[in-house]
Parts: C-alpha cells; sequence; structure tokens
C-alpha cells in the first residue's frame, strides 16, 4: 500500500455532512475510507474517491469521476464542489454536525455482547479510520455513523449489524444482527476519554477554605520496588528525590492508596467540591480518571448499590447469606471510567486546580494519571469547606504491647518524622502534628525503656501483662486522666495495635475526616483495614460483624480483595449494611463521648473486647479507603486455645454482661465445632472448648481473678505440635492437602451422627490407612474435609504456612473421655446457665467502672 500524503490523511480523519448547496444534506455521516471507498453514504455515484492535483473526486462503481472538490486554499471547514455528472448542480462538503458523537465513539472502549450472554470483547473500539479495535472477527471490521444509528460491516463491506443510540448517548447501546436473525448485541461503555483545552477554576468564597483531605504519597524504603509499590502508582516511571517526583513516561495514580473516594467524602463530610491541586512544570497530559461500578443487573443499576444492599440486608435469610449475596453482586460489575485529559506545558513551577465533577454515582472513586514529561513538587486532594465547619479535633493514639519493641519503635519514629516534625501552615491533614496527636504506649511487658519513647506528646505506661483488654482499658484511664490534668483534651481514641505496620497518612486522612465530618456522622467509629503484611496488598477485614449463622461467630464484611485490581478496590469502596458491626482494635476510632468512668472494657485478658465495645455501644462505623494497616494474618499465629478457648469463654462472658444478640446461641455454636474438632480426631482442641465452658460457669469473680497469661499456657499445653519432620510419603503429597472430597448424602448421616465413626467397630474403618502413602493429607485452616475423614484411621494435617505437619490417630477411650465430660458440663449449664449468666450481668457495671480497673492494674489514683 502506498504511503498516503499528509492531504489525504487530513480528508480521512473527518466526518463530513454531503449534500447539494443551500439545501437539506443528503448524510451527515460520510467518510473516506483509506481503500479509497466512501462510507457513511452510498449511492451509484458516490462509491469512492481520489486525489489529484488537488482535487478530490468522488467515483461511480466504475470508477468514472462524478463530481470534483478543490482543496485550495480551504481550511477544510466547508468544501464547495461541482458535479461532473449533472451541469449546474453544485455540492458541498461540511464538517459533519456528528462531530461530537464521533469523537465521543473513537475515544472509548467498549464491552461487546450478545444481550444477557458472556462477552465477547472487553476491548472494542471505534478507531478513527473507521475500522474496529480491540476485536477481530469477519463481521465486525468497519464501522460508520448513519444518523442516530451505528452500522457495522464485515471484511468485505456487507452491513452485518445496526446499533441504535439514544438521545446522542453512545453509553449503552443495543444492536441487531442484520446477517442472522434473532441475533441481538450489546455494547456497553467501560472506558471513554475526553479531551478539554481549559482548566476550570476553582473558586472559594470568602466564608470557605481549601482543606487538604488526602496527600499523594509514594512508597518508601523497600516498599519502592516491592509488592506494595502498585498500592501507590502504576507503571514504573516515576522517581522520587529530595521531595520532587520526576515523570518520564505514564505514571498512573489510580489506586488504593492515592484514589479520592468522592462519594465518602460528600457523603461524611461537610466538602462541597472535591479537587485536585498539584504543583508542576513540564510537558505533559494529565489524566483525571472518574472510576465507577456498573452492575450487570438493570434493578441494581436503577436503585444504585446502596438502596439495593439495604434491600438485600432486610430480606428474612440468613446473615451470612446477605453478606455473601452483597459481595457476589458486587463481583457482577462492569469497571466504568471516564478520562478527561488536559495538556499541559510550563517551564516554570505552576499551580493546577482540576476540581472533580460529582454525580449521582454512590461509588465513584477518582484518581489522575500523568503522561509525559513532569517534575511534580506538590500534589494533593482538597476539599472547598465553610470554615466554621472545621472541628477542632484531637486524637489520642493508644497503643498496646507485649514484648513487640521493634514494631512500636518504628510506627513512634514514622510518628515524629512525619506528624510531630511535620506541620503545615495551611488547613486540611498536615496539621494533625500541631497538638492534635498525643500518643499512649501501654506496656504490658513493661521492657521499653521511657528515653526510647517518651516525649512531648508520647507517654509509656508500665502495665501488668493484662492482654489487650487490660491494655487498652489502661490507655482510656490514661487518656481521662490527661483530659483532666488539662495536658491533652482528646475528642477521639484511636485504639491500634502493637504488630502493625502503619503510613503516617493513615493518622492524618482520619484527622482530615473528623475534622470536617457532618453532625450526622460526628458519633461514628472508624475502623481501619487490615492488610496481609506478607504479600502486601490482600485486604483481611475493614469491619466485622457478628452472624446469628449457626456455623459462624464473627465474620469479615467483605471478602478478601486484591487491592491491586482496580475492581477490588471499588468494591472495598462500597458499603456493605450488617447488623452487630464492629470495628476491630488494630485500628479503630471512638469518639471520647463513648468513653468514661462507667464505659471501660471487660477483663477479658484478649479476644473479643473490641467486638464486645463496638457491640454494646451500637456502633455505627465509617470505613474509608487507605486508612489500613499492615497486619500478620490470622493463618500465621493459628492457635486453638484463643480460638476454642478465649473464643468460646469470651463471647458467653459478653453475651451475659450486656445481653446482646440475645436470640442467638453461642454454646451451640461452639459445640458443633467441639464436633467438627473431634471428627478431625483434634481431641485436645475439643478438650480447650470445655474448658471454657467450664471457666465460664465458675462466673465473674473467678474470670475476674484470673491471671490472663497463665491461663492461656494452661490451655495452651492441650495444643497439638506440628512438625517439620514430615514422611517422605506424606511430603510427597502436600500439594492435595486443599483437595476437597465430598460425601453422599448418606454417609454424611453416618458421619455426623457417629462423629466420624466414634464407638463403631475397627473393621469399620479404612484398612488401607496402615500405609502413610495412603493417609489423606487436610489443610490444617479446614475445620472440616468430610470425604477425607470418613472412615480413617488417622489422617495427617498439613499447616501450608509454616510447612509442618501432624498426624492425628482415631483413639476412642479419648473420644469418651471428651465426650462424658461434655455431657457433664451441659447437665450444669443447663441447671445453672441462667443463673450465672445474671450474675454477670449483675457484674456489668463493676467491671466496666474505673474504679474496678484502677484497683485491677493495681494504680495509685
Amino acid at each position: 500500500m502506498k504511503k498516503q500524503s499528509k492531504l489525504e490523511e487530513q480528508l480521512q480523519n473527518k466526518i463530513w455532512s454531503f449534500g447539494k448547496v443551500n439545501n437539506t444534506p443528503f448524510t451527515e455521516s460520510l467518510h473516506l475510507n483509506e481503500d479509497g471507498t466512501i462510507g457513511g453514504y452510498r449511492t451509484e455515484y458516490e462509491v469512492g474517491w481520489e486525489l489529484k492535483d488537488e482535487t478530490l473526486y468522488f467515483l461511480d462503481a466504475q470508477g468514472e469521476q462524478t463530481a470534483a472538490f478543490s482543496l485550495e486554499e480551504t481550511d477544510f471547514l466547508h468544501l464547495r464542489g461541482q458535479s461532473l455528472k449533472f451541469k449546474k448542480v453544485k455540492f458541498e462538503l461540511k464538517i459533519s454536525q456528528k462531530t461530537d458523537l464521533y469523537d465521543s465513539l473513537t475515544s472509548s472502549v467498549y464491552k461487546f455482547a450478545k444481550v444477557k450472554q458472556e462477552f465477547f470483547s472487553q476491548e472494542f473500539s471505534f478507531n478513527k479510520d473507521f475500522t474496529i479495535g480491540g476485536y477481530s472477527d469477519d463481521n465486525e471490521m468497519y464501522w460508520e455513523i448513519q444518523g442516530e444509528e451505528i452500522w457495522l460491516f464485515g471484511k468485505n463491506y456487507e452491513l452485518t449489524s445496526i446499533f441504535q443510540i439514544i438521545d446522542g448517548n453512545p453509553t449503552y447501546m443495543g444492536g441487531e444482527s442484520t446477517k442472522f436473525p434473532g441475533v441481538y448485541f450489546e455494547l456497553i461503555l467501560l472506558k471513554s476519554t475526553t479531551k478539554l483545552s481549559n482548566f476550570r477554576t476553582v473558586k472559594h468564597l470568602e466564608n470557605e477554605t481549601a482543606f487538604r483531605i488526602q496527600n499523594i504519597i509514594m512508597p518508601e524504603g523497600e516498599n519502592k520496588k516491592g509488592d506494595k509499590r502498585e498500592l501507590y502508582y502504576l507503571e514504573d516511571t516515576a522517581i522520587v528525590s529530595e521531595g520532587v517526583t520526576y515523570v518520564d513516561g505514564l505514571t498512573d495514580f489510580t489506586t488504593y492508596l492515592n484514589m479520592v473516594s468522592v462519594n465518602k467524602w460528600l457523603t461524611y463530610t461537610q466538602a462541597k467540591q472535591i479537587y485536585l491541586k498539584l504543583e508542576v512544570k513540564g510537558e505533559f497530559d494529565l489524566h483525571i480518571v472518574e472510576n465507577s461500578l456498573r452492575s450487570h443487573i438493570e434493578e441494581i443499576r436503577k436503585l444504585g448499590f446502596r438502596k439495593a444492599f439495604d434491600d438485600i440486608q432486610a430480606s428474612p435469610i440468613d446473615d451470612l447469606f446477605r453478606r455473601n449475596a452483597m459481595n457476589h453482586q458486587s463481583t457482577q460489575t462492569d469497571v466504568i471510567q471516564r478520562i478527561k485529559s488536559y495538556s499541559v506545558q510550563s517551564e516554570q513551577k505552576k499551580t493546577l486546580l482540576i476540581p472533580v465533577e460529582a454525580d449521582s454515582t454512590d461509588n465513584m472513586m477518582v484518581g489522575f494519571q500523568i503522561e509525559g514529561q513532569a517534575q511534580v513538587f506538590d500534589v494533593a486532594w482538597y476539599a472547598t469547606v465553610e470554615k466554621s465547619a472545621i472541628r477542632d479535633v484531637k486524637i489520642a493514639l493508644n497503643t498496646t504491647t507485649f514484648q513487640k519493641e521493634e514494631y512500636v519503635l518504628n510506627n513512634l519514629d514514622n510518628i515524629r518524622n512525619n506528624i510531630f516534625e511535620s506541620t503545615s501552615e495551611e488547613a486540611g491533614l498536615n496539621q494533625l502534628g500541631e497538638g492534635h496527636l498525643f500518643v499512649n504506649v501501654v506496656d504490658n511487658g513493661q521492657s521499653l525503656a521511657a528515653a526510647e519513647v517518651e516525649s512531648q506528646y508520647v507517654s509509656l505506661f508500665a502495665n501488668p501483662n493484662v492482654g489487650g483488654a487490660g491494655g487498652f482499658t489502661r490507655g482510656m484511664i490514661e487518656t481521662l486522666n490527661h483530659q483532666k490534668m488539662g495536658r491533652f483534651a482528646a475528642t477521639h481514641i484511636l485504639f491500634m495495635d502493637d504488630d502493625i505496620e502503619v503510613l503516617p497518612e493513615s493518622f492524618k486522612r482520619t484527622f482530615a475526616l473528623l475534622s470536617i465530618v457532618k453532625t450526622e456522622y460526628q458519633d461514628h467509629f472508624i475502623s481501619g483495614a487490615m492488610l496481609d503484611s506478607l504479600d502486601g496488598v490482600t485486604q483481611y477485614e475493614d469491619t466485622g460483624f457478628l452472624s446469628s449463622n449457626q456455623d459462624v461467630v464473627n465474620f469479615p464484611t467483605k471478602d478478601r480483595y486484591d487491592l491491586t485490581e482496580l475492581k477490588d478496590i471499588l468494591r472495598n469502596n462500597l458499603t456493605y449494611p450488617v447488623e452487630n458491626q464492629y470495628a476491630a482494635w488494630w485500628y479503630a476510632v471512638v469518639p471520647l463521648k463513648f468513653i468514661d468512668d462507667k464505659s471501660m472494657s471487660l477483663p477479658i485478658f484478649y479476644r473479643g473486647d473490641d467486638i464486645e465495645f463496638s457491640i454494646r455501644n451500637k456502633a455505627q462505623i465509617m470505613t474509608m479507603n487507605g486508612l489500613a494497616v499492615w497486619h500478620l494474618p490470622f493463618y500465621t499465629k493459628k492457635s486453638k486455645a484463643l480460638d476454642g478457648y478465649l473464643g468460646l469463654r469470651n463471647i458467653l462472658i459478653d453475651q451475659s454482661v450486656n445481653g446482646f444478640v440475645p436470640d442467638v446461641d453461642y454454646l451451640e455454636k461452639y459445640i458443633e465445632l467441639y464436633k467438627k474438632e473431634l471428627r478431625m480426631f483434634n481431641y485436645g482442641a475439643a478438650d480447650q472448648v470445655l474448658d471454657a465452658l467450664e471457666d465460664y460457669l465458675k462466673g465473674p469473680e473467678y474470670i475476674a481473678g484470673l491471671d490472663g497469661i497463665s491461663t492461656i499456657r494452661r490451655v495452651s499445653a492441650k495444643n497439638e505440635v506440628l512438625s517439620k519432620e514430615i514422611p517422605e510419603e506424606i511430603k510427597a503429597r502436600t500439594d492435595t492437602a486443599d483437595e476437597y472430597w465430598w460425601l453422599s448424602p448418606q454417609d454424611i448421616r453416618v458421619f455426623i451422627d457417629s462423629d466420624n465413626g466414634h464407638g463403631l467397630p475397627d473393621w469399620s474403618f479404612n484398612m488401607f490407612d496402615d500405609d502413610l502413602k495412603h493417609v489423606p493429607i487436610i489443610n490444617q485452616e479446614m475445620l472440616e474435609n468430610p470425604g477425607k475423614q470418613f472412615m480413617r484411621k488417622r489422617i495427617a494435617v498439613y499447616d501450608t504456612y509454616n510447612k509442618t505437619y501432624a498426624m492425628r490417630e482415631r483413639n476412642q477411650e479419648l473420644y469418651e473421655q471428651v465426650e462424658a465430660r461434655r455431657e457433664a458440663l451441659l447437665k450444669d449449664f443447663e441447671a445453672r446457665g441462667a443463673e450465672v449468666a445474671a450474675d454477670y450481668h449483675v457484674h456489668a457495671e463493676k467491671f466496666h467502672s474505673k474504679e474496678f480497673w484502677v484497683e485491677y492494674l493495681d494504680l495509685e489514683e
């Protein structure tokens, strides 16, 4: 194919209206195809075209010239021509009034599918040369505009389908095949780009101010090139040096940590306008990327996710099913991107203010991209707020530690360097260091040195080892003492674990959110998410809830999300309404109105103190992408003593003391856990559940008098011991640990009724289990795998994280011992359970009191 001239390219890159001079045009969608044919309008006289001697000729089917248009001294907006077939007939070609539609189509990417069927492509695009891009098929190769329709053509230019454009809006288009009767298609907009020539300015009235709500942050240290880098920015083209970010290429800040949740900032706060502010120089394109989820279900699109989820939550079905239904519906979505692109050229540093266009979308998040060469001196998201709306927020950060010096000291260093020693004169989140934050470190291990910890805004308190419940309660007491002594008058307490990694930016955004929060949200808790510190990008939980489901006690509200995936980030931005919600104390912010001399935690050492506090106070909770900590996932430190003993003991105490979730039988749930452990031949773990019930029945005074760590050691002595010395016959098959085997309904009945064959004759069991090559291997994380367990003499459990194993063997004698103990304890519970629960309830006021805790912690008042 010969190389085209510049003139030919200019002619082809346009849509024309064509008609007689001063008459209604024949068409407004004529275009000149690269192969010399005419598209968008066809008669026997206008089939092809050619360019000769600065003249554009139209050709008929025989290649004979039928019209001529002079191109001399033209601006390509309006061409005048003469018919060569009909004397005195004059034609004109004008830039079509459909140009906006052409621009919209050619800057968009679509999902292409048969109606209500699997899609063919999520990269379908209308190329500027009127070919189809991102998808290849002989039936969809070319396109043209015909009024309010788009015509698609096959490889031989035969018409193959027609799509309807509704009111000039090409967001969703339905189409019908002209080649295969009864076949219907749909084009769904996934991505559109609009090029803008001018920046809209952001103006503040006299009573308003620019409030900085989110800094754009870059990774430091090992995260610069590590797994977490994609939480900050995509495309590895940015370098940070002495506070300046240098971009050479494309850097994408449409990420978990650097996008702004427009709907949440506008919902939770007094923000009137959200905008991006950059101090920058260079030659580059700035792309503002608006991201939202579009449900596949028309009814949800009409309702919006919030209303649809509220309807699911109000339905009379199991709460775990409701939770799963909401998570499932958030997967049945497409990510929609609307990009507004600006060209920037500046040799001097300049300030750009780009407003975000808020719409009715209930899940919109906005990011940005810089493409080209740029030096970025400062960049952040701002909100326009009334000056009178800004609150004086003071946060007391309470962290409790037991011999986790490295974590605590590292977090304190980050706070000193990025908050206390970094101040700002402008309104916004960077003002946190100006007397708005105080840190209480409660040292249950008494291993930290005051010289390493204390400063003007950091206090260290040596504490007995009373677990997280006692440590966080000590933090509450000291926060109230600071207020009484006039040292620091907190408005909020932030509870934070010791063995975590946290970004100082999370504290700053928390401060910004609370500083401009609306009155109707001022009493809400804030729950920070828990991210996996090993892979760096998986979210395990941002809020949890107590379930009424028989098999589940507490559960994360959301599924595990990969926060490098845009769709998961947007799913995480949705609000999932659940009952009995709680904020875990790895990062939870509580208004001080909920904390006084009569509202302390319970003396339960560890596990469930944060749940009890949230449920007791009927917590309503705010969440926000970017408010998070990195924490070792639970599978790395699994303990049956914590799950079986503390789980049951503490939830029974919580329920008895406060009377919350009264219609749920937690004992029944844990007896089912006990049964599952028996069926897995883990008799020690089953016995730990009974330890919990026995200690609970001893009453509140007994529980309050327990030495927490000694109790955990006593119960933990029954923990299964796993070994790194794995027999070769087992090691060779560890990849089968996650395989799940099903049982027939009849066998499941036998499996449950007999506790997996306990009490049956020895000859009933699998004869091949004596050979290690045939012993089934089960992931230690699984509570049950009935098909693998059924009628076995022994099973191997494998810890996939620690690469250790244990062999469990059927033992009828141990089974009968723990069963006899269970029957005795349940009989005792039936006789005295109501009386014991009432006794705990009577002790509620005492246990929650500062007076009790001062004595319990042996403090001087």
